[in-house]
């Protein structure tokens, strides 16, 4: 079991993986049109949530972000967005940390549910409202139904990883 500085280079390089995870997801995208796409490109930061913190899932979303523009940019990058995946980490760490002794199915579908409405939904729509002038309510109608859709998408996956995780005691490791 790791101590002290140990247990910090551990989570940093959970971290570091969970990032590149992301980047790697965030190229493999899908664009349906300017506003709207499938990624799964939140699920590895929505994992580093869960499991290392609030701090370090916002973290791993902002660096996730950042990066995967980089990698592979697509327009100008507008930092305001970059919120949008910190908070997609930040959101599973504190609902795991506010609902430490509920049930992992709980948890896990309040993060997805709560990152997908709040996040790509409402907060990714408002984001791309000021880039592209669109109107709002317009955006909300054109993404809703991905967001609708993907919510239990992300709600399983992020179920099934975390099982696999806290099956293989990771969380032991880092706590």
């Amino acid at each position: 079991m790791p101590n002290g500085w140990k247990k910090r280079l551990y989570k940093l390089i959970v971290a570091a993986l969970l990032a590149a995870m992301s980047i790697i997801l965030s190229i493999l995208k899908i664009d349906l049109t300017e506003s709207i796409r499938i990624s799964f490109a939140y699920l590895p930061i929505m994992l580093a949530g869960a499991i290392l913190g609030p701090g370090w899932g916002a973290a791993v979303g902002a660096l996730g972000d950042f990066l995967g523009w980089l990698v592979k940019p697509v327009g100008t990058y507008f930092p305001p967005i970059a919120t949008t995946s910190m908070l997609a980490g930040a959101i599973p760490g504190l609902v795991f940390w506010a609902l430490k002794r509920r049930s992992l199915p709980l948890k896990s579908i309040l993060s997805a549910a709560l990152v997908q409405v709040l996040g790509s939904l409402f907060l990714q729509a408002f984001w791309l409202h000021l880039l592209y002038g669109s109107p709002y309510p317009a955006l909300l109608v054109a993404r809703l139904p991905v967001a609708l859709g993907m919510t239990p998408v992300f709600c399983a996956l992020l179920y099934v990883l975390l099982r696999a995780l806290y099956r293989a005691k990771i969380d032991q490791r880092l706590s």
